[in-house]
C-alpha cells in the first residue's frame, strides 16, 4: 500500500511533526493546505502518517486522529524557534506552491496532537503488512508531513471481518466495527452494555447491533421489554422482520400465551398475585395488599397439598374449577383463618367474605375465571414453545433469533395481568433453563466448538437490579450473571441495556464493564462517576464530556424525529481501537422506507 507518492507528484501536507513524539502521541503544527483550499485541520479529523526505518527496512502507516488543537501567536510562545525549526528544510517553491503556510512576525499558527490509533508495519517494497498495532516502537521523526484522511477503505484493517457503523464524530469518515460471532471470538466473547439516559438512544443503538449481526451465525435471545424491536417501533428496528427474512433467520416473536412453563407452585402464586386474585372489590371486601397475598399463598397451598388430587385433575381440564374455589375457600375458612388474620374481628370479616362467595354463582364465577386464565400458561399445545425449546433454539439452534414481549391475551375479558410481573417469571425460568443446560449439558448440547449465542436484554435493570429481595428477580440475576461470566468462554455472550450501570446487580455490571461498552449522553451523576472509571484516556475523557445529545428536527407532521445520536464506542469494537480507549461515534437516522436497510 502506498498511500503517499512524492516522487511522481507534490502533494501539500496538512501538517509536519514536531519533536518529541512517542509510540502514542505525535506533536504536529498545522498548514493552511492551498492545494485542497480546506482550512486548518479541526479536533476530531482523521489523518495518516507515512514514515519508514531504514534500518531494519521497515515502512509504517500510522492512523491517527487529531487531538488539542490550540491557537498559538510566536509574540506569545516563549519556543517560537521550534515552529520555525520544522521549516529549515522548506524552500521557496514549497512556499510558493502553497506546501507550507510562511511563518512571519505577528502570525497566528496552530498546534496539536496526534492520537495515534493503528500502525500498520510492511517490509520495505512488500504489499502485505507485517504487523497491525496501536503505538509505533519508533517515534515519527521531525518535518515528517501529516495528511488529512477522508477515506479508509485504503487502510488495512486485519483479517477479521468489519462492516462501517456510523462515523467518527465530526467527520464523514465512517467507523469500521468488528462483524464477526461468538464462534468466530472463540474463547473471546464479548459482553457488551448499553448506558444512556432516558431519551439518550442506547435502545436504538443495541437494535442496530442485533440487526448487524443477522448476517452471521450468532442465535439470539431477545428479552424485549418494551416491545420496541419486536413490534419494529425503532429507527434501527423498522425492517426488523423483512430483515430477518432476508438474511435467512428462523425469527420467533413470542408473547407470554405463546410460551409453556412446567406447573410451579411458587409461580402459580405469583401469577394469581400478579391477577390480583381477591383485590376486585365487586366479589371481594376490601384487603391490605400484603393480606391479599396471604390469602393467595395459602389459597395455593391448599390447592397443591390438601387438595392435589383435584388440582392435578383440574389442570389436566378433567375436574370443575367451581368446586375447586369452593373446597379451597372452605379449607382455608376451617383450618387456615388465624394464618391470614390472628385478631377476631378481620378473621370473623374474611369468614364472612368466603361465605359470600361460596354461596354466589357470580363471585365463584369471577374467581374460577382468574384461575383458569392462569390455567392457560401451563397448558401444554403444539402451538406454544416450551422454556426448554426456547433454551435450544439460543443454545443449539440455527440461525434463531427469539424475541419476548410482555403481552398476554385477555381472552375471558376478567381483570387483567400485571404483565411486568409474568413477564419477570417467563424471562426468569427461561434463563434459569439456559443456565442449567449449560451446567448440565446432556447428549445434543455436548457442544465440541462452543456455542454461538447472545443474549439481550433491554431495560435491564428491572429485571436484574441493584438490590431485590423478589425470590424470582434473585434467580433471573443469579442466572445471568453465571453466563455472563462462567459461559463467555463458550460462546454466550451477554447484552444488556439501561439507563445507569449503577441500576444494575454489581456482579453483572463487572461482567459486562469487563467488555464492550455504548456509552451515551444524559446521564445521571452517579452514572457518569462509574463510566469515567472506565475512561483511562484524557483525550477520550475530554471528548466524553462534550458529548452531544440527540439531534431532533421536527417531520412534515410536526412531530420531532431523531436525526442522530452520539455514542461512546469502548471496548474491541474496531480494529482502530487497538488499546480499547474508546472513541466517540456519530450514528445518522435517516429514514429510507422504500429500502430493506436500517
Amino acid at each position: 500500500m502506498k498511500l503517499i507518492d512524492n516522487i511522481n507528484e507534490t502533494k501539500a501536507p496538512d501538517a509536519i511533526v514536531e519533536p518529541n513524539a512517542t509510540e502514542t502521541t505525535i506533536p504536529v503544527v498545522l498548514c493552511i493546505n492551498k492545494e485542497t483550499g480546506h482550512e486548518y485541520l479541526s479536533s476530531g479529523d482523521l489523518v495518516i502518517i507515512e514514515s519508514t526505518n531504514s534500518n531494519k527496512l521497515e515502512r509504517y502507516v500510522t492512523l491517527g486522529k487529531l487531538t488539542n488543537v490550540t491557537t498559538v501567536s510566536p509574540n506569545e510562545e516563549d519556543d517560537r524557534h521550534t515552529f520555525n525549526q520544522a521549516r529549515v528544510m522548506v524552500d521557496i517553491e514549497d512556499m510558493e506552491m502553497g506546501t507550507y503556510d510562511t511563518m512571519l512576525d505577528g502570525t497566528i499558527y496552530k498546534t496539536g496532537q496526534v492520537s495515534i490509533l493503528q500502525v500498520t508495519k510492511y517490509q520495505i517494497g512488500q504489499p502485505n503488512p507485517i504487523s497491525s498495532e496501536g503505538s509505533i516502537s519508533d517515534p515519527i521523526p521531525p518535518n515528517t508531513p501529516v495528511y488529512k484522511l477522508n477515506d479508509l477503505s485504503d487502510i488495512d484493517l486485519g483479517t477479521w471481518r468489519v462492516e462501517n457503523f456510523g462515523f467518527f464524530a465530526g467527520t464523514d469518515v465512517p467507523v469500521p466495527c468488528y462483524l464477526v460471532d461468538n464462534r468466530t471470538w472463540q474463547h473471546d466473547s464479548r459482553n457488551k452494555g448499553f448506558f444512556g439516559g432516558t431519551g439518550s438512544g442506547k435502545s436504538i443503538i443495541m437494535a442496530a447491533e442485533v440487526d448487524r449481526h443477522f448476517d452471521t451465525d450468532m442465535n439470539m435471545f431477545v428479552i424485549d421489554p418494551k416491545g420496541q424491536i419486536a413490534y419494529q417501533q425503532l429507527p434501527t428496528s423498522r425492517n426488523f422482520r423483512r430483515r430477518a427474512e432476508k438474511f435467512n433467520r428462523k425469527l420467533n416473536i413470542l408473547t407470554l400465551n405463546d410460551i409453556f412453563i412446567k406447573l410451579d407452585q411458587n409461580v402459580f402464586a405469583k401469577l394469581l398475585n400478579s391477577k390480583k386474585l381477591f383485590g376486585n372489590r365487586t366479589y371481594w371486601d376490601k384487603m391490605a395488599s400484603s393480606d391479599r397475598q396471604s390469602l393467595v399463598e395459602v389459597f395455593t397451598e391448599v390447592c397443591f397439598e390438601e387438595l392435589k388430587t383435584e388440582f392435578n385433575n383440574w389442570i389436566r381440564f378433567s375436574y370443575e374449577t367451581s368446586e375447586l374455589v369452593t373446597g379451597a375457600l372452605e379449607i382455608i375458612k376451617n383450618q387456615n383463618i388465624q394464618r391470614i388474620y390472628s385478631g377476631t374481628v378481620p378473621q370473623n370479616r374474611l369468614i364472612g367474605t368466603i361465605d359470600r362467595a361460596i354461596t354466589s354463582d357470580n363471585i365463584l364465577r369471577k374467581i374460577s375465571n382468574i384461575l383458569e386464565q392462569v390455567r392457560l400458561f401451563f397448558d401444554y399445545s403444539e402451538n406454544k414453545l416450551s422454556v426448554s425449546d426456547i433454551a435450544k433454539d439460543l443454545l443449539v439452534g440455527e440461525r434463531t433469533v427469539t424475541v419476548v414481549v410482555p403481552t398476554i391475551e385477555n381472552n375471558n375479558h376478567s381483570d387483567s395481568f400485571e404483565s411486568d410481573d409474568v413477564y419477570q417469571i417467563f424471562v426468569s425460568k427461561i434463563l434459569q433453563e439456559v443456565r442449567n443446560k449449560l451446567r448440565y449439558p446432556t447428549s445434543e448440547f455436548k457442544v465440541q466448538n462452543g456455542y454461538n449465542s447472545a443474549i439481550i436484554v433491554d431495560e435491564a435493570q428491572n429485571l436484574f437490579p441493584y438490590n431485590t429481595q423478589d425470590e424470582e428477580l434473585t434467580k433471573a440475576t443469579s442466572a445471568i450473571c453465571e453466563i455472563a461470566e462462567t459461559y463467555r468462554s463458550k460462546g454466550i455472550s451477554t447484552w444488556v441495556a439501561s439507563p445507569s450501570p449503577t441500576l444494575i446487580n454489581k456482579n453483572l455490571k463487572n461482567r459486562i464493564f469487563d467488555h464492550d461498552l455504548y456509552i451515551g449522553s444524559k446521564l445521571t451523576l452517579s452514572a457518569k462517576r462509574e463510566i469515567n472509571d472506565q475512561i483511562t484516556d484524557k483525550n477520550v475523557q475530554s471528548e466524553f464530556d462534550r458529548i452531544p445529545k440527540p439531534h431532533k428536527e421536527l417531520n412534515k407532521e410536526g412531530k420531532a424525529e431523531v436525526k442522530h445520536v452520539h455514542f461512546l464506542f469502548k471496548g474491541k469494537l474496531t480494529p482502530l481501537d487497538h488499546d480499547e480507549k474508546g472513541t466517540i461515534v456519530r450514528i445518522d437516522l435517516e429514514k429510507d422506507n422504500k429500502s430493506d436497510d436500517i
